[in-house]
């Protein structure tokens, strides 16, 4: 894992209330959204997740007892913007990390 990849708002919130993180386009987020991470079964993959878009910006939401947290997570190849899988696995890596403390 490369923590120097790890926003660092992530690195202050309190992880130990997260639920799950959700993700999808920003834009377009409830007919996309697909649960990749749960509290309770850890990640689920991305087996179904395969956001490419030209202008919506696929991202990651990550859920707390009473509120949410937005992260872009994409990079671009040939003009789209894709899902950035390796930074999003950094990010539940360093979460699974701190909740196993």
């Amino acid at each position: 894992m490369n923590q120097k990849n790890i926003p660092d708002i992530i690195k202050r919130l309190p992880l130990y209330d997260i639920e799950r993180i959700d993700t999808s386009l920003e834009g377009d987020w409830s007919p996309n959204v697909k649960t990749i991470w749960s509290k309770d079964k850890g990640f689920f993959g991305f087996p179904n997740v395969k956001f490419i878009h030209s202008t919506f910006k696929p991202s990651l939401e990550l859920y707390f007892e009473s509120c949410w947290f937005g992260i872009h997570c994409f990079k671009k190849v040939n003009n789209q913007l894709v899902l950035d899988e390796e930074y999003a696995l950094n990010i539940i890596q360093y979460i699974n990390n701190m909740l196993n403390k």
